[in-house]
């Protein structure tokens, strides 16, 4: 049976310093919406990125209508881009994707049923294959210490999410990193939206370089957890 198409979809890319792999990502990212959505738009949310990457946005920009530039002059962190991009969307549902292509869009076609009856779909991944050694303990390492902390039954933080629009209404987020996307849907958990989860295969990055293994995020992502913590007690 042939899939449902979106009937409008928002799309958040982040992007710092992918001047490498932007432009194809875009050209593979508008294909796969144009068979998926009946109506869709693409907002890229450049991070302060210091090469050419805003330049190449600028020129795509120009020949395709439907993708949207959202600038930071500064590098303000991964989930301060997400959320932010969140905040200019107009369509119905939104969601977010890196520029290394992580997440297949095509994969959205598996949930066209779920986001019926829910507010927020998570894809989780298969494996985690996908991550350099390193990546892959403190990917466990942040998700054991969610669960332990919030014991919500979410069985993947940090891959890519599917929200309704209206759900995102007066929720504040402090995290401003990677920590961002945790945060919001235990809070969304806790008001009591309607949760579904889809299994999706994480795919290798294959050109460009990673802007996560970073020690500073780490820090800021443990501080993010325990004052959650703090506030939820």
């Amino acid at each position: 049976m042939k899939a449902k198409r979106i009937e409008s979809l928002s799309l958040i890319v982040p992007v710092l310093n992918e001047e490498e792999v932007i432009k194809e990502t875009i050209g593979i990212y508008t294909k796969e919406l144009q068979k998926l959505c009946k109506k869709y738009e693409i907002i890229v949310v450049d991070d302060g990125s210091e090469d050419k990457t805003a330049f190449i946005l600028q020129k795509l920009k120009k020949e395709k209508k439907h993708i949207v530039i959202l600038t930071h002059k500064k590098n303000l962190g991964v989930g301060k881009s997400i959320l932010d991009g969140f905040k200019i969307a107009k369509y119905k549902w939104v969601f977010h994707n890196s520029a290394d292509q992580p997440f297949d869009l095509s994969d959205l076609n598996k949930v066209t049923n779920k986001m019926e009856t829910s507010d927020v779909v998570v894809f989780t991944r298969k494996d985690r294959s996908a991550n350099p050694f390193f990546r892959k303990i403190t990917s466990l390492v942040s998700y054991t210490l969610v669960k332990i902390f919030f014991n919500v039954p979410i069985n993947d933080f940090h891959f890519v999410q599917l929200y309704r629009k209206n759900v995102l209404k007066n929720i504040h987020i402090h995290s401003e990193d990677t920590f961002a996307p945790a945060e919001l849907l235990i809070k969304l958990y806790r008001k009591g939206f309607k949760f579904k989860q889809q299994k999706a295969v994480f795919h290798r990055r294959t050109a460009g370089s990673s802007k996560y293994n970073n020690p500073i995020r780490y820090l800021r992502y443990l501080r993010d957890l325990i004052s959650l913590r703090q506030q939820l007690l």
